[in-house]
């Protein structure tokens, strides 16, 4: 009985020991998920995080950052219905896990924003690895809880191949337990273990690696979100036009569409589509270059954050105008 007492406090002393290793030494964070989305078609667990919780990546440096009052990447947004919300949607290139969060793209947006005295707050809802129509169902998700003023959907390739994976037509209804939040003790043990320790988020995180899963912490650019155009594609998928429509059937005159696409003829293309289609459409080519992006070809680096982030005010400032 006491060889199994001591065995067992050491198993407990080399757990404190290990965990207190990885959290103040290592540094790596603990889960700080704080309920799971049901009902965004074919994209897994959809998570929101606890306001202030901490995140970990590598592609630009060793890095811990922490989420905004919102629990979204970037800076603190002023809650209520005084402070008129814009939603910029996109996948990890507007999340920008990678950068300090006073220097993401919608943090510089938001910040313009109240140098000239204006309500607007910018709210990040860049999603890794999400395309357009994940990205709509995850914009109705949200509109409920803030009411947008202005939707802005960023993307900076054609997302062929990632359209076309999902069964067609697609299908822009909402499930049935849309929007509910996962209940079940599979979702909430877990949760609970991961958001007290950091040891047991990285052994699940490294678990989930060793199974072939994806997690951002550890994953600079994927094969996928580094090949930002479908090879030899010459015009917009109708997926894409598809998702397109069904923003703005959803949204009207709130919704803006920025392309930063590294393509003229696509961006000519879109521009085109948009006009026929009543559409609020931005296209640049100066965003996704070399020197904007770590390392040259990965997510966009402060420059680039910086550029994408005036580029939006500005084309936010044209909308504006233009809906007087």
């Amino acid at each position: 009985m006491k060889k199994l007492s001591l065995i067992l406090l050491s198993v407990i002393f080399a757990f404190f020991l290990t965990e207190i290793i990885i959290r103040y030494i290592i540094k790596y964070p603990d889960y700080g998920v704080e309920s799971s989305i049901l009902g965004v078609p074919y994209s897994g667990k959809e998570f929101t995080y606890k306001p202030y919780s901490k995140y970990w990546n590598v592609e630009g440096g060793n890095n811990v950052f922490s989420r905004n009052n919102a629990g979204f990447n970037g800076i603190d947004i002023k809650p209520g219905t005084d402070f008129p919300k814009i939603f910029v949607l996109g996948n990890s290139f507007i999340k920008a896990s990678e950068i300090p969060p006073d220097k993401i793209a919608t943090s510089i947006f938001n910040k313009k924003l109240s140098e000239e005295g204006s309500n607007f707050q910018v709210v990040n809802m860049g999603f890794y690895a999400h395309d357009p129509y994940q990205l709509y169902f995850l914009s109705q998700y949200f509109r409920t809880k803030y009411q947008p003023e202005a939707v802005v959907l960023v993307i900076e390739r054609d997302y062929g191949a990632w359209l076309g994976g999902h069964p067609q037509p697609l299908n822009f209804n909402l499930p049935a337990d849309f929007g509910n939040n996962e209940t079940g003790l599979k979702f909430k043990l877990p949760t609970l273990f991961r958001n007290s320790s950091a040891f047991i988020n990285l052994l699940a995180s490294a678990i989930k690696l060793s199974r072939g899963g994806n997690n951002e912490s550890f994953t600079d650019v994927s094969a996928d979100e580094n090949n930002l155009l479908t090879n030899d594609i010459k015009w917009l998928p109708e997926e894409l036009k598809t998702t397109i429509l069904e923003f703005k059937k959803s949204y009207g005159e709130k919704f803006i569409l920025v392309s930063i696409m590294p393509k003229e003829s696509l961006n000519n293309e879109l521009a085109e589509f948009c006009g026929k289609n009543d559409i609020n459409c931005y296209t640049d080519m100066e965003v996704m270059t070399k020197q904007n992006r770590l390392n040259q070809n990965g997510h966009l680096n402060e420059l680039g954050n910086k550029l994408l982030g005036e580029k939006l005010y500005e084309y936010f400032k044209k909308h504006l105008h233009k809906s007087k």
